[in-house]
């Protein structure tokens, strides 16, 4: 069930869209600004009520150097168009087809994200320019991999195409805020990731597809460097953080500094 913020409230409360009155779309952009501009300490407190993964100030900075946008996964399962039958999570990576665009509906996806006009790359998506992820989630406890298909939205978080009004936000902060906002309007929305120019989608750092990035993704390669048994890369390509085509100790140092910037 989708929620919805409500800057009415007080304590910015989340309500369920069955229980809650009809929200037009210029109270949306009014909450939207709204979150733009309260203390972090208050986003945070906001992300730990709607259990949403909170993307602080630090991190936000780290990633926002990057000029590029966030790309939101969502599990695919409920746009699927009738009649169609897919593999979208498997112990067998080949069984899934990342081609298959005409089978999904996309418009619907970024409807349920609610975010402002202007934030899609995209704003008349259609089957055509939809896109696929394979992601491996990994269970350490069994030692086995499942690997999953999610949808990708890439997302605008430059200030200036988004607000005039709003000209001290920052790209970090529309960063927080576009990614609070989509995970407590969307309950299909799986992690987010960074997508590059070059046309790769990544989470950033995220070398162990747990959906974030932070200190065991540092260790884990680390351990992958120094050659020591039983470590693995689950996802080898987000490890290369100066994007040279190799992983070693300059993509390790880059990862260090971005976790403590």
């Amino acid at each position: 069930m989708k929620k919805i913020l409500s800057t009415l409230a007080a304590a910015a409360l989340l309500l369920s869209c069955a229980s809650a009155a009809p929200v037009t779309a210029a109270q949306e952009d009014a909450d939207f600004a709204y979150l733009c501009t309260i203390p972090d300490a208050e986003l945070e407190a906001l992300c730990a009520a709607a259990g949403a993964p909170y993307m602080d100030p630090a991190a936000a900075k780290g990633e926002a150097r990057w000029g590029d946008p966030i790309c939101v996964n969502l599990y695919v399962e409920d746009y699927a168009r009738e009649g169609v039958a897919d593999v979208t999570r498997t112990d067998d990576v080949g069984l899934i087809q990342t081609d298959d665009h005409y089978d999904y509906d996309f418009q619907r996806m970024t409807a349920d994200l609610a975010l402002p006009e202007g934030f899609f790359l995209t704003p008349d998506w259609d089957e055509r320019t939809g896109r696929f992820e394979v992601l491996g989630e990994y269970d350490e406890a069994a030692g086995t991999m499942t690997y999953l298909k999610l949808a990708q939205i890439p997302v605008n978080c430059n200030a200036d195409w988004y607000d005039p009004a709003l000209p001290s936000v920052t790209r970090a902060r529309l960063m927080q805020v576009a990614q609070y906002w989509c995970w407590t309007h969307c309950e299909n929305v799986h992690s987010f990731s960074i997508y590059h120019a070059n046309g790769m989608i990544r989470p950033f750092g995220d070398v162990d597809s747990d959906g974030t990035f932070g200190l065991t993704d540092v260790i884990l390669l680390q351990r992958w460097l120094l050659g020591l048994p039983d470590t693995v890369l689950t996802s080898r390509s987000n490890a290369d953080f100066n994007m040279d085509g190799q992983i070693d100790v300059l993509d390790l140092g880059l990862m260090k500094h971005a976790l403590i910037e």
